[in-house]
Parts: C-alpha cells; sequence; structure tokens
C-alpha cells in the first residue's frame, strides 16, 4: 500500500509554485499608445498655443488671409498644425503646416468662395510623445469683390420645398460638347463655371470633351455629372422652340441626407442646352449675351429656379441687366444650394431616379421675341 507521509510536502511544494505562477502573471506590461489613456499618453508633454494671429474678417474674395501662431510645448519642433473650416455637417481641412523650431506655424485661410460667417480653428494634432490642441473657433466671412444689388430673398428652389442640389463636399464633373457651337464658346462656359465656383463653394472639374447632348438619345459619358452642349432644337427633348434659348435642369438624383438629417436630393447627373440657331451675342455684356445665358442655366443645374427681380441673373428673360454676374437674390441662393450647406449622405437607391416634383428643365427667354 502506498504511503501517505510524503503527501503534505507534495501539496505545499504545488502551492508554491502556483503562487509564483500568479505572481508572475500579474505583473503589468507595457501597452502600445494608441491615443487612448495609459502609461505613456500620460507621459506626453502639454501642448499649448502661446499665440494665435486671425485674419481681418470680413475678407473680400481673392485677397490674402493668413492665420500665424506659435505654439508651447517641450515638444513644439515639427509638429503637424490643420485650419479648419465648421460646416454643418462638420470640421474640413483648409490647410496644413509644420512649426520651426520655435514652434510657429503660418496657415493660408482660403478666400476663393464667398461665404457668410463660418468658425476657424487651428488643430495641433497628437505625436506619442506630445499631446493634441485644438483652439476655439473664430468667425471669418468672404465677400464678394462687387456689391451684389437688388433683394436677398429674391431667389427660390428649382423645386420648392425640397432639397435638389450636388453634394458641395464633392467635385462636379462636367463635359462640353462644342459639335453645334459657335466658334469662342469654351472661354464663356469656364468662366461661368469660375463664377459658380465662387458662389457654391463647389469644385467643378472639367472632364473633357463629349458628343453628348442633354435631353438626346446619345449615350452618356462615364464619371461625368454634367454636360453643357449646343444643339438644334430638332436635337433634343428639351424645349428650345418659340423665345426658349436654352435650357438647363436635373436628369438624375439620388436619395440623400443633409448634416441635419432632413431628407435631400443628390444630384448626380444634369446638363444644360443651348439654341445654337439663335444668334446670342459672345460674351457676358447685353442682352442676350451668351455668357449670361450660360450662368443663368447653370444657375438651374445647381438647383436655383426663376425669380422675378430682374437685378437678378436667374430673372427668366435674358435682359442681362448686370453683365452676367450672379447679383444679391442669386448668391443667397446658391448658398443654400452651396457648400454652406454642409456635405451631403447619401441613403440609398442607385442615383438614376429623378422625382416628379422636379421640373423639366427651365428655360430662359430672349429678351426680344424671334423674328
Amino acid at each position: 500500500m502506498p504511503s501517505t507521509r510524503k503527501t503534505p510536502a507534495l501539496l505545499a511544494a504545488v502551492i508554491t509554485f502556483l503562487a509564483l505562477v500568479a505572481g508572475t502573471t500579474s505583473i503589468p506590461t507595457a501597452q502600445a499608445d494608441d491615443g487612448a489613456a495609459g502609461p505613456l499618453a500620460a507621459r506626453r508633454v502639454a501642448t499649448k498655443f502661446k499665440s494665435i494671429r486671425w485674419p481681418a474678417s470680413p475678407a473680400v474674395y481673392g485677397t490674402a488671409a493668413y492665420v500665424n501662431g506659435s505654439i508651447k510645448s517641450k515638444k513644439r519642433k515639427k509638429r503637424v498644425v490643420v485650419l479648419q473650416q465648421k460646416l454643418p455637417s462638420g470640421w474640413m481641412k483648409v490647410d496644413k503646416d509644420k512649426t520651426n523650431g520655435h514652434g510657429r506655424f503660418h496657415l493660408k485661410a482660403k478666400t476663393s468662395w464667398y461665404h457668410k460667417k463660418l468658425k476657424f480653428r487651428v488643430v495641433v494634432q497628437p505625436t506619442r510623445r506630445a499631446a493634441g490642441n485644438a483652439s476655439k473657433g473664430h468667425g471669418f466671412t468672404v465677400n464678394p469683390e462687387y456689391a451684389p444689388l437688388g433683394n436677398p430673398g429674391a431667389w427660390t428652389r428649382i423645386a420648392p420645398g425640397y432639397k435638389v442640389q450636388f453634394n458641395p463636399c464633392q467635385p462636379v464633373r462636367w463635359r462640353l460638347n462644342t459639335q453645334y457651337a459657335p466658334v469662342g464658346v469654351k472661354a464663356e462656359v469656364t468662366t461661368a463655371f469660375e463664377q459658380l465656383s465662387k458662389a457654391t463653394g463647389i469644385r467643378f472639374v472639367y472632364a473633357g470633351k463629349t458628343h453628348a447632348i442633354p435631353g438626346s438619345k446619345r449615350g452618356w459619358p462615364g464619371n461625368t455629372n454634367m454636360v453643357v452642349a449646343w444643339a438644334k432644337p430638332s436635337q433634343t427633348k428639351w424645349n428650345l422652340y418659340g423665345n426658349v434659348i436654352g435650357r438647363g435642369g436635373q436628369i438624375y438624383t439620388a436619395n440623400a441626407r443633409t448634416a441635419t438629417g432632413k431628407r435631400a436630393y443628390q444630384i448626380t447627373r444634369s446638363g444644360l442646352v443651348l439654341d445654337n440657331t439663335f444668334p446670342a451675342p459672345a460674351g457676358f455684356v447685353g442682352p442676350n449675351a451668351r455668357g449670361s445665358i450660360i450662368a443663368h442655366e447653370l444657375g438651374h443645374v445647381v438647383g436655383l429656379g426663376h425669380t422675378g427681380d430682374n437685378n437678378q441673373q436667374m430673372y427668366p428673360s435674358a435682359q442681362n441687366v448686370n453683365n452676367g454676374v450672379y447679383q444679391a437674390g442669386d448668391l443667397n441662393g446658391m448658398r443654400h444650394v452651396g457648400l454652406m450647406t454642409g456635405c451631403l449622405r447619401r441613403s440609398g437607391g442607385h442615383g438614376r431616379e429623378l422625382p416628379s416634383f422636379v421640373p423639366e428643365p427651365q428655360p430662359v427667354v430672349s429678351l426680344a421675341p424671334r423674328s
């Protein structure tokens, strides 16, 4: 029969071994610094703003505006500093810099589009050894380089009561069909898009030429949100007969939500067609000027309707009393369909619908009846 006299000693040895194992596994180990609280994060040095000099506001479109300052930190060299602008959908990056050996930074505040007061802030990004920081917001406004005329309330949506617009946080790619266009139209179209970008904050990107005509059976080019074309009235279903000399509007939209969760209809395909049988004078000056007609129809394409104020570019007749330049009502409307509204978020659908409440592409009519 086996002896049990050694059992107490054996049990004591086992207990001692287990205690040693438990003691070993309870020793804390160093964790990778992922930005969360922890031993390494706790050892990060502080980062504070020593000074910030904001640009004067309001600024005028196209003028130089800078945000200069410095940070105070034991780790102040080569720190990434970002200038951000507050939209309803969140903070948007404007510019980026790295601090020098004295902790100084130099950031450019863009004045490339007209907007009411929006907040800027400066953000110093954290590192493994230094904490980040964000400044308080500072209001900044950019005004046009001219004095807009008329009533700011003189504007309408293309579909009153509905938010029909592009996603202003994405570039809009457009193509030009010059197959039936007068000579020299590309310069006018480009100028009109530049003015539209100033008014909306949207980036319009020229994607090249095309043979597509909105309202026709011609194929639509890939990766294209908008086509600008000239055509005979018989070449498009968009009615260019009578005194109508151009039309612009939406072809497809997609379901979306605004930054505040409201329903919107994101434009995915759109266009404008001008009547190539109408002898519109070149340029932007005077009645029926070709450039002013383009500017008017582009207003429809981004989501604006007509207004009864003849000071506005969106007046339905090509009187063009202000030489193709968007005025107070036009600009106010474009703020409501542009970047000041924040980014849209797609909420379903394949982007090839057109709700029944969106009207047919809207016209501009010649100042005097055609002969």
